[in-house]
Formats: C-alpha cells, sequence, structure tokens
C-alpha cells in the first residue's frame, strides 16, 4: 500500500503558550456612577457574610436607642445572633433582664460600642459582608455618636452624597464613618466614607498601586420592598404581606421599662 506524506514547510517559527493572569471581573466591568460622565470602576462584590439588625427606640423626638438585635449569617446559616443595648439609658432591671434573656435564648449580649467595633466593623466591614436592615438609614443613625454633613470632593463617587449626612459611629479613629443621602422617602444612598490615614504601604506607594475604599454592600428592606410591590410598607405589614414564619409582633408600648414582650 502507498502512502502520500505530505512535508511541512521548514520555518523558524513555533507555537508557543502563555501563561495570562485573568482579572477578575469585577475589575474590570465599567460602572457609570451617578450623575458621572465618565466609567467608574466596579468595587469589590459582597461576600457570602451578612449583618442583620433592627433597634428598638424611645418614642420622643429624640428616639433616642433602647436596645436592638441582630443575626450574623454566613450563606444564609446563622453564625451568631444577639442583642445590644445603651448603657446609658438602660437601668439595673433592664440589664438583669436583658442578660437573663440572652442567657436562656442563647444570644449574645453586647452594649452598643460592643456591636458597633466588633460586628459592624470589625466583621461586616472588613469581610465585606451585606448590611441589611429595615429602613436602614434610621437604624444607623440610632447607632451614631456624632454627625454632620457628609464631605465630599470633585470626584463622581464622593460628589453624588453632597447634600447627604455623615454619621460618625465608631470612637476608633481606625473605623470610618458612613454616609447616608436620602433620595426619596423610600431610597436613600449608603455607603462608608474612607478612614482615617495612610490605607497603602510604602511598598504599595513605589508602585504606584492603590488600595480600594471599602464602600460597603447595604440592603433596605423597605427600598426594596417598594421597589418590588409599588406600595409602601412598615416592618409589620410587610411581614404579614409576605407570610413569613415568623412576622413581627404587633406592640406600641416602648415608653415602658425594656420587657420581655418588648424584646420578643
Amino acid at each position: 500500500m502507498k502512502h502520500d506524506f505530505i512535508a511541512l514547510p521548514v520555518t523558524d517559527e513555533l507555537p508557543i503558550s502563555i501563561r495570562a493572569y485573568a482579572r477578575p471581573a469585577w475589575e474590570s466591568v465599567p460602572d457609570q456612577a451617578a450623575g458621572s460622565k465618565s466609567p467608574g470602576k466596579r468595587q469589590m462584590p459582597a461576600s457570602d457574610w451578612t449583618l442583620i439588625f433592627d433597634t428598638e427606640t424611645t418614642s420622643d423626638a429624640g428616639q433616642a436607642l433602647r436596645f436592638g438585635t441582630y443575626q450574623w449569617r454566613n450563606a444564609g446559616e446563622l453564625d451568631e445572633a444577639g442583642i445590644f443595648y445603651d448603657p446609658e439609658g438602660a437601668s439595673d432591671d433592664e440589664l438583669t433582664l436583658l442578660r437573663d434573656i440572652a442567657e436562656r435564648d442563647g444570644l449574645v449580649l453586647r452594649t452598643r460600642q460592643e456591636f458597633v467595633d466588633e460586628m459592624l466593623f470589625a466583621r461586616a466591614w472588613r469581610f465585606r459582608a451585606t448590611i441589611i436592615g429595615f429602613n436602614l438609614p434610621f437604624d444607623i443613625s440610632r447607632l451614631a455618636v456624632r454627625h454632620g454633613s457628609a464631605r465630599v470632593s470633585k470626584d463622581d463617587e464622593t460628589a453624588a452624597m453632597r447634600g447627604g449626612f455623615t454619621f460618625t459611629l465608631s470612637e476608633q479613629k481606625i473605623y470610618p464613618n458612613i454616609r447616608i443621602k436620602h433620595m426619596s422617602s423610600r431610597a436613600a444612598l449608603i455607603s462608608f466614607a474612607a478612614p482615617m490615614g495612610q490605607r497603602n504601604s510604602r511598598g504599595q506607594r513605589k508602585r504606584q498601586i492603590k488600595t480600594r475604599i471599602r464602600r460597603g454592600h447595604f440592603i433596605d428592606v423597605k427600598t426594596l420592598a417598594a421597589a418590588l410591590f409599588a406600595r409602601t410598607f412598615s416592618l409589620s405589614s410587610l411581614s404579614e404581606f409576605l407570610a413569613v414564619p415568623h412576622p413581627k409582633l404587633a406592640f406600641d408600648d416602648f415608653d415602658g421599662p425594656i420587657s420581655e414582650e418588648m424584646v420578643r
């Protein structure tokens, strides 16, 4: 049997393989900032961690924090649940009650400052968690120790916060403020401000590498529900509308001492 062989052309060119570094999708997808004429860069996406919290306040004009509850979850699985309270506003009897409830139900009891420093910043901010609440701007403001006008610069990202507020939640200078600007009665812009101090190491500055500011990931369930169902809800009416297994219980007597019924 006769075989025909095809002679390959003689060449100095050889096939090569290239090892490439693929940039994450969030770095290469342009993001149009509010009011911007030029695209920016998306920040890193949220992790699987979520911090969900709610506050209860006095019913007077000051609406000072009395206590709050929270859940810390990883990919939906509960990792920690607890109660936090204002130590300046809680009486000895109220504190004893909160301790008894926390011990009985396996909850962690924290002061307001402990919740802010250890949960909101040391965990949620550092781990890029999604921070979730109903009427979140109000709850964030109840945790604040100081507030002022949002500082803005010429860049598009901070210019969007012009006319908003800056809330200082922690006395620790390493943690950033939170900026909030109300867009309407249903929606608001929420983000972490840049922390104080130098964000980039000496080596990063020499290589002209800039560390992104962690602006955070916030979900206001009140805004989300209004967008989905084209109507305004309270937390109680929304839980009833969605027929959730554990709806918010009807309770209006927030002027009296903290009671087990109030916490439940």
